[in-house]
């Protein structure tokens, strides 16, 4: 995830291939994961559906952006649609860190 993330086109190249393909092929995890906390969070039928229904969109969203990462990481400055690395909720970030000075 971080490569994808670089500046450099060299390492961001690799990185976002690589980020892609690993999100296309566990988009599916996601739908898994939020099924089984949501059932454990609340009650049986509706903790089910809500993970039904948030597991789906980040499935869709998890695919969409290894599709992206894919599709456009020869393109220099573009660093795709990132999602969170965590399958326990997808939109979930950690602030953004300034890039430390350099002399």
């Amino acid at each position: 995830h971080e490569a994808a993330e670089s500046p450099q086109y060299g390492r961001k190249f690799g990185g976002m291939i690589g980020r892609g393909l690993l999100n296309v092929a566990t988009c599916f995890v996601d739908l898994l994961v939020n099924v089984v906390n949501e059932t454990r969070n609340g009650p049986a039928l509706v903790g089910t559906l809500v993970g039904v229904g948030k597991g789906a969109g980040c499935t869709v969203l998890r695919a969409g952006s290894g599709v992206v990462d894919v599709a456009t990481f020869w393109v220099p400055g573009f660093n795709g649609f990132p999602v969170s690395d965590s399958y326990d909720n997808c939109l979930a970030f950690a602030p953004a860190q300034p890039a430390a000075p350099t002399r």
